[in-house]
């Protein structure tokens, strides 16, 4: 399955691939922001195996502990927006380490509640879930910021080694 389109326009000066700190986890690594105190992006790789596991979802979300004060962001900043995961929860809970990691606000960007609960961005985290029953998965997942720390858009490039096929949301 590939989908593109002529509409889609990724500028890859809009997407900043700068990781002041990555941060690798049990499950997905970060490439951080401290500027922003945003991840820029967030690569995971998942397989059948990883994907059965399923665990209570948490609905708390933490400051990271491998980030100093100053370049971290916390659960005030996001205001009005919904705390959207780069690396999404319901793919990182093979155990419970792992599963609090994913709610590290360094894997966490500002999103429209209606992108992020209701709308394309959880349409495409189904996608992956569905996907992953069939395939195993290398995913990027990402946000582009213009002139804010709140993020004009997300992207998600998901590959399937295995098929050599790939989709790409914008």
């Amino acid at each position: 399955l590939v989908i593109s389109t002529s509409l889609l326009s990724i500028e890859f000066d809009d997407i900043n691939y700068n990781c002041d700190v990555v941060l690798k986890r049990q499950m997905y690594s970060t490439c951080y922001n401290t500027t922003l105190k945003m991840p820029n992006y967030s690569f995971y790789k998942i397989t059948n195996s990883s994907a059965d596991v399923t665990m209570e979802r948490l609905n708390t979300f933490y400051v990271d502990p491998d980030l100093s004060k100053d370049v971290r962001s916390n659960n005030d900043d996001y205001g009005i927006y919904d705390k959207g995961h780069l690396a999404p929860a319901s793919l990182m809970d093979l155990n419970d380490s792992s599963r609090k990691e994913a709610n590290y606000l360094s894997n966490i960007v500002p999103q429209d509640v209606y992108l992020n609960r209701f709308g394309a961005w959880r349409d495409v985290e189904r996608l992956e879930q569905i996907i992953v029953n069939s395939y195993n998965l290398d995913i990027i997942s990402g946000a582009v910021f213009k002139d804010s720390s709140v993020p004009t858009h997300m992207y998600k490039v998901i590959v399937i080694p295995s098929i050599k096929k790939y989709i790409i949301f914008y």
